[in-house]
């Protein structure tokens, strides 16, 4: 178009004016063909630029995963020497004894604490093979112990030995006892008695409460600030009671001290009784 327009000029067909415009429109359009080519040329770099950039990035990013796993590895293995160095109890218990001391080196199946579950206590014992057809699971079990003179723990029947001892012609009896309290301990020696019937009419009072002299058997029964002496037929003992056939019924309240000291119609004052049941 610049040189159309020149020849025009020279023609004498068109102003001077016009040949400059032309001129400064082909300049502009010069330039902006510059700029367009150079960016042209420029983005190129710039996506190799990018294209780099991102490699690197990239295994930047692959150094930085590897390195997280390996702190996570060694993060475990920390963990797990952490969790070795805890010794854990296979059940809730007490330490009965201790076999090591703090410091000493621990060898793989060694024993460190002795433990013992206090509550509930398994109690076993004998029964005579007699009573086998009278026993079954789950009837109670009253228990004494010398610890506790006058006082009886409950349980309850767990198993019973199928085969009898042949030599003690008895059974073996387990069963699972009440120690929310820990009176009892593990190994005291007690003795047990299994109910395995109820018979309405007969009462139980606790044997402490029975006075034996030449041959007979008599209770105190406490009422109205008062002790009536009574003569009872004494059965069976079980456990830390008395079976009475005679002479007394459940509910009534017998002394259980103090009974030397005490004669039919005596004035009492209540300090320490027990209901017969």
């Amino acid at each position: 178009e610049l040189g159309r327009t020149q020849e025009l000029f020279r023609k004498e067909l068109i102003a001077a004016r016009d040949v400059d415009n032309s001129r400064n429109l082909y300049n502009v359009a010069t330039a902006r063909m510059a700029q367009a080519v150079a960016a042209r040329d420029q983005h190129p770099d710039q996506v190799r630029i990018a294209e780099s950039q991102l490699d690197s990035d990239r295994a930047a990013l692959r150094v930085a995963e590897a390195e997280v796993a390996r702190r996570d590895a060694s993060l475990g293995i920390a963990r797990k020497r952490l969790g070795d160095t805890t010794i854990r109890a296979p059940f809730a218990g007490v330490v009965a004894k201790r076999h090591m001391n703090a410091g000493e080196y621990v060898k793989e199946n060694t024993a460190v604490f002795s433990l013992v579950a206090l509550d509930p206590l398994k109690y076993t014992g004998t029964v005579s093979e007699r009573f086998a057809p009278d026993l079954k699971g789950g009837q109670r079990i009253e228990l004494s112990v010398e610890a506790y003179p006058g006082r009886t723990f409950a349980g309850q029947v767990t198993r019973i030995s199928p085969a009898v001892e042949v030599q003690t012609r008895s059974l073996a009896l387990e069963g699972r006892v009440t120690n929310a309290d820990g009176r009892l301990r593990p190994g005291f020696f007690a003795k047990g008695a299994v109910l395995t019937k109820k018979d309405g009419t007969v009462a139980f009072v606790p044997a402490e409460a029975v006075v034996y002299f030449v041959g007979i058997s008599k209770v105190f029964v406490v009422g109205d600030g008062k002790v009536e002496e009574r003569l009872v037929k004494a059965g069976a003992r079980q456990g830390a009671w008395v079976e009475i056939a005679e002479g007394v019924k459940p509910g009534e309240t017998v002394a259980v001290s103090n009974l030397s000291q005490l004669f039919n119609g005596a004035p009492v004052t209540l300090l320490e009784s027990k209901i017969v049941k």
